[in-house]
This record gives structure tokens, sequence and C-alpha cells, in this order.
């Protein structure tokens, strides 16, 4: 709103401490948190993949990194009410 007090809302909602990432503390809470280093899709080298997290049409997606490798965290214990789809269902959810 243009008016004074919207204007020092607005101030408030920009404040750098005010942040708030759906993702990070959905794997806090569900304790899925996980690290893996593996190779970059798109360059050489090595890149760093972690849990996320997020909600897309009433339903709750997680992505956990697979690892073949002793240089990733250990797999967390996941909910028995969570399940496991295949990649063609994680991306229909997400509407691509």
């Amino acid at each position: 709103m243009n008016t004074k007090a919207g204007k020092k809302l607005a101030a408030k909602l920009e404040q750098p401490g005010l942040v708030f990432d759906v993702s990070d503390h959905l794997i806090k809470t569900l304790k899925l948190s996980r690290c893996v280093a593996g190779p970059a899709a798109t360059r050489t080298g090595m890149a760093l993949y972690y849990s996320v997290a997020g909600w897309a049409h009433d339903t709750l997606l997680v992505k956990i990194p697979q690892s073949d490798k002793e240089n990733a965290d250990p797999m967390p214990g996941v909910p028995s009410w969570l399940r496991e789809v295949k990649e063609s269902e994680w991306l229909a959810v997400q509407g691509k």
C-alpha cells in the first residue's frame, strides 16, 4: 500500500533477519538433511548436492541425494509416511 503504514511495514519485511527458507525448515523438521559430493553435471570437478523440500499442489516433496561413495553424510531415516516416487511422478507433481 502506498501509505505511511504500508511503507513502514514494507521496510520491516525487507529486513535480512526475516528471511524464511521453507526448504531448510522442512528438512530440519523432518531430519532429512544430507550432503553428497559428486561429479558436476555441467562442468568438470565436484559439486555438492543437498536435500531439498517444498510443497506443490498440496503434496510434500523431498529430494535426498543418493551416493555410492563414502564421501556423503549418512542416509537419514525416512519416515514411514513418506514414499519413494519415480522421476516421472516427481516431475508431474511439479507440473513439468
